[in-house]
């Protein structure tokens, strides 16, 4: 496995799981947006949508860092409200 590969699959295997103890999946942030934000918000329309084009649907992987994860959807939702 080549460099890049091993860095790949060392951030695969540290992104098994967020603080709360769920997977680290599209489907775990949906549920999560879901409550802090509402069904209907901005974050939780943006997971739905990488979702859905994503060939591991709610089950697929999310490698970016947790807390990158929390800034983008609260920015999200803050944008949406200043609307």
């Amino acid at each position: 496995m080549d460099s890049i590969g091993k860095r790949f699959a060392d951030k695969l295997a540290g992104a098994s799981a967020l603080s709360t103890g769920h997977p680290s999946t599209l489907g775990s942030y949906r549920k999560l947006a879901c409550a802090v934000f509402g069904e209907d918000s901005a974050p939780v329309k943006f997971l739905d949508s990488k979702i859905a084009e994503s060939p591991g649907k709610e089950n697929e992987i999310v490698v970016a860092d947790e807390r990158q994860m929390i800034n983008l959807l609260g920015t999200m939702f803050v944008g949406e409200k200043k609307q």
